[in-house]
Parts: structure tokens; C-alpha cells; sequence
């Protein structure tokens, strides 16, 4: 039987050390908080965020508490995208050293 309630993206980021995956958690958690506006927020009473990071591997995890798979799945695929866009915004040297990015080449966006 499959489980309805959680979506998963196993590796998502990959070589990630302590020092980013504690950052990344803290990113994670203020997904559910009034600082995010309310259309892009994750509503507490509705989802659970969680993460493993597995040898350097972070996946993301998204558990429904009340069953809507429609919520579910769009607040994952947007908060995959935020890890991307906003989140690695700030992490340019990650980036460049996971992605095997050319240093020089600005990321657009």
C-alpha cells in the first residue's frame, strides 16, 4: 500500500556538510512561519517539514495531518523550488562546488 499523506525527494542536495544542513534546517522550519507570506507558507496545522541528511545527501520530506493530497503536493513542489531559488541563492560557493558550476559564469536569476 502506498502512503498518501507524505511526499518525498530523497537527494535532493547532495555533498552537503554540518555546517550547510543546519542552515538549510533553519530555512526549512521559517517555511511555516509569518515571514513567509501567507500563499507561500506551509500552515503548520496542515503539514509537517522533516529532512535526513544521509552521507552528505539531503532529502526532503512533506507528511499531510489532515489527508489533502492537493495541499500536499503543491506546497512540496513550491518548497523545492524556495530550497532552489531562495535558499541556494545565498549559497553560491556550495553551488559551484556541488553543481560543478564555472565560477565566473553568474547564475542568472
Amino acid at each position: 500500500m502506498v502512503d498518501k499523506s507524505t511526499i518525498r525527494c530523497p537527494a535532493v542536495l547532495p555533498q552537503v556538510d554540518a555546517a550547510l544542513y543546519a542552515k538549510l534546517k533553519v530555512f526549512l522550519k521559517s517555511r511555516q512561519t509569518d515571514e513567509v507570506p501567507a500563499h507561500r507558507r506551509i500552515d503548520p496545522a496542515k503539514a509537517k517539514i522533516s529532512s535526513t541528511n544521509r552521507a552528505g545527501n539531503v532529502s526532503v520530506t512533506l507528511t499531510s495531518k489532515d489527508g489533502d493530497q492537493e495541499y500536499l503536493v503543491r506546497r512540496f513542489v513550491n518548497l523545492i523550488n524556495e530550497v532552489f531559488q531562495v535558499f541556494l541563492h545565498e549559497h553560491f560557493d556550495y553551488q559551484v562546488a556541488a553543481f560543478d558550476l564555472d565560477p565566473d559564469q553568474p547564475i542568472v536569476g
